[in-house]
């Protein structure tokens, strides 16, 4: 029943993030890795801590070997502040690592495409068609030529 709970609550979370949040802070995260990944790996490891059960996993255990709290519900409050210490070790690793890559491919390739490519569409500046017709998400790629000329041989695309 606690990993109903779980699910039912990191759902939630993760579309809240997806829906509201992302919208309201216009951050750019086209396929969702923060507000699913982030938001629901991080729900469900702190809830991992609350719901923590001997009866599954009997990991701490007296000189006896009677099974001990697992998580806070049962008493241990300790593996709650585990499981913290655990997300907020995971979050840094996250954000040092995305940021030693973004670096390095700032530094090699470059982060952005010119202003002439982005207004154009980096389907038709990169691949010279269109990829996605009308806006109907199908994915369907056409030979069609650009219908917006480029503004000199500098900003055209490369010939694919």
């Amino acid at each position: 029943m606690a990993a109903l709970f779980i699910g039912f609550v990191a759902g939630i979370g993760c579309y809240w993030m997806v829906a509201v949040v992302k919208a309201h802070l216009g951050y750019d995260d086209s396929l969702d890795a923060f507000g699913v990944h982030g938001v629901g790996g991080t729900i469900g490891a702190l809830a991992t801590g609350i719901f923590a059960s001997s009866l599954i996993n009997p990991i701490f255990t007296d000189a006896s070997g009677r099974a001990l709290p697992s998580g806070l519900l049962e008493g241990n409050a300790r593996q709650l502040l585990n499981q913290l210490t655990g997300t907020a070790i995971a979050w840094a690793l996250a954000i040092v690592g995305s940021l030693a890559i973004l670096k390095i491919v700032d530094v090699v390739v470059g982060l952005r495409v010119s202003s002439e490519h982005e207004i154009l569409g980096l389907d038709l500046a990169a691949r010279r068609r269109r990829l996605f017709l009308g806006g109907s998400g199908l994915g369907i790629a056409t030979n069609q030529a650009p219908s917006i000329p480029y503004a000199s041989a500098a900003t055209s695309p490369a010939t694919p």
